[in-house]
């Protein structure tokens, strides 16, 4: 493989290209490395027993683009269990805290701002609702019109105002689907079996970027 290849040593990628690695190759690839930062998704308990039965150096990492990415994690060593949704503590000079049962960060990394729009003064709302325990910030669920999909963030509204355009009265329905693989996948239910889903693929792929295309129907 190309890490063996290039001698690679160190690591930072989402789950689900971690959960490939380890289906492509010999698990033991990862013992020889410095350091596997996860982040982009939860993990699942599988790639957690992993790395903490054969001790390697992996660090789950939380944080958006918005945040300069990591703001919050753990290193796997350093827990006893897997804790599902557990999330770590927050990085040095980065506050976690839940506002309206959201994640907010407050961080000299927080952007200044979105273009043309308002600033953020060194505050983050995300998407993410959330619980505080003991100073352990915890994940709960996406607001109900995001999820994560293999560390990309999809916007479940646009899809189904992209798909409601298809045709009038099409009865649909959008849902996310837990996976140990994405994270999440994007489950589409429609009513009448004579639609075609080849067109209604083409037409989403007119509007949305491609990673937001369902590829369940």
């Amino acid at each position: 493989s190309i890490i063996k290849k290039l001698k690679i040593n160190c690591i930072s990628a989402v789950p689900k290209m971690i959960t490939d690695i380890m289906q492509q190759s010999n698990n033991s690839i990862f013992e020889s490395f410095k350091i596997v930062i996860i982040g982009g998704d939860g993990i699942n308990e599988k790639v957690f027993d992993y790395f903490k039965n054969n001790d390697v150096n992996a660090y789950i990492s939380y944080g958006m683009t918005e945040t300069s990415s990591g703001v919050c994690g753990y290193f796997i060593r350093d827990i006893k269990n897997f804790n599902h949704g557990f999330l770590g503590f927050a990085h040095k000079n980065t506050r976690m805290t839940i506002n309206g049962g959201h994640i907010e960060i407050q961080s000299k990394t927080v952007m200044k701002g979105y273009i043309n729009n308002k600033k953020c003064n060194g505050k983050f709302l995300t998407e993410d609702l959330g619980v505080m325990k003991s100073n352990q910030l915890f994940y709960k669920s996406r607001s109900l019109d995001f999820i994560v999909s293999g560390g990309e963030n999809i916007n479940l509204k646009l899809i189904k105002n992209v798909i409601g355009g298809f045709e009038k009265g099409i009865d649909f329905e959008v849902k996310a689907v837990a996976d140990n693989k994405w994270g999440h996948i994007i489950l589409v239910l429609i009513n009448k079996s004579e639609f075609n889903i080849d067109q209604i693929k083409q037409h989403c792929r007119k509007y949305l970027p491609e990673y937001m295309v369902p590829k369940h129907f």
